[in-house]
């Protein structure tokens, strides 16, 4: 039960990880717009736009690599089922 219990708490801290750095770009995104459209700043309107950036660079690269560990799975089971059969 012991070991279990760590591999929970790795597999969440890991997640959570994760999931810093969108949040992160989110608020970094929310705050510099609101700043850019309260006192009508381009450099802030500029920030706020790069923070979305990374936010859909981050997106997109964790669909790309979800989608290739999915294809991965998909043709070692295909493998599987071959050298069963």
């Amino acid at each position: 039960m012991s070991a279990m219990t760590t591999v929970m708490t790795i597999v969440y801290l890991v997640i959570a990880g994760l999931l810093f750095f969108p949040s992160f770009y989110l608020f970094r995104f929310s705050v510099r717009m609101q700043e850019a459209l309260n006192s009508v700043s381009q450099e802030n309107f500029e920030e706020s736009f790069q923070n979305l950036k990374s936010l859909l660079k981050f997106y997109g690269i964790t669909v790309i690599v979800v989608l290739s560990i999915y294809v991965l799975l998909f043709i070692l089971f295909m493998i599987g089922l071959a050298m069963r059969g």
